[in-house]
């Protein structure tokens, strides 16, 4: 993907819908390139094309999410999949960083087993043939991700040693947050089924605010982020005793 693509989708994050006379004289450009740019990213699954317009998907699409922020959340990744042994079964909640992650340990680990709640990871990680175990709930077909009562039920009946988790932003006064309750209360009810809770998200996350805190009764044991991180996230972290493990290094 071109630094330009990214550009794009930058710009649709503002505006939400734009068209290609716009878009050619902001990137200097011919209106024939842009619309093979406009091509390639709708068949990306990055955005939708419609009468020479450009609008974005929906922010829960996981295709788009993971275009930003790209090899940060692949370091981040990587790190967490060196915490994987062979043969461990593994939880994983939805997510761009966790789909990223699914995919390396799928590559990089014999016989893992993964349990997750994501309806894309199991597509996204198809050819590696692992094993998945798809919990059962609510589906949102924007997320890919089912959630409600019945995952509570599902996750009651399992217990695992590592629960791998993505977040939409942090406060210093309220912690880890998800901009959906119902996503919330399914990270609830799988932490409670983990002996230990990753974090994985990239450094912007730390400095975005959403609604919902993720973690009001067990918190995580580490989070896996790039550097540099804001001063008062690991002064957090250093309170609630969470270990941090930098992707930089």
């Amino acid at each position: 993907m071109l630094q330009r693509h990214l550009n794009i989708l930058e710009l649709l994050e503002t505006h939400e819908r734009l068209d290609v006379t716009t878009l050619a004289k902001q990137f200097n450009i011919s209106p024939s390139t842009i619309r093979k740019d406009l091509e390639y990213l709708e068949n990306q699954g990055l955005l939708k094309r419609q009468h020479g317009y450009a609008s974005r998907v929906s922010s829960d699409n996981i295709n788009y999410r993971m275009a930003f922020n790209y090899e940060a959340k692949q370091a981040i990744a990587r790190k967490a999949c060196s915490l994987v042994s062979d043969g461990e079964t593994i939880l994983v909640e939805s997510g761009s960083t966790c789909a990223l992650f699914a995919s390396i340990v799928a590559e990089k680990k014999r016989d893992v087993t993964i349990i997750t709640n994501s309806t894309f990871i199991p597509r996204y990680i198809a050819e590696h043939n692992t094993n998945i175990i798809l919990l059962g709930g609510d589906y949102h077909p924007d997320a890919e991700v089912v959630v409600g009562p019945l995952v509570k039920l599902c996750v009651s009946q399992i217990y695992v040693d590592k629960f791998f988790v993505g977040l939409s932003g942090f406060s210093p006064a309220r912690g880890f947050l998800n901009s959906n309750i119902s996503r919330a209360e399914a990270v609830q009810s799988m932490a409670m089924s983990a002996n230990k809770t990753y974090v994985l998200a990239d450094n912007t996350k730390l400095s975005k605010l959403s609604t919902i805190a993720l973690f009001p009764n067990k918190q995580p044991s580490a989070i896996i982020s790039n550097d540099p991180i804001p001063e008062e996230a690991m002064a957090y972290f250093q309170e609630n005793e969470i270990e941090y493990i930098s992707a930089t290094t």
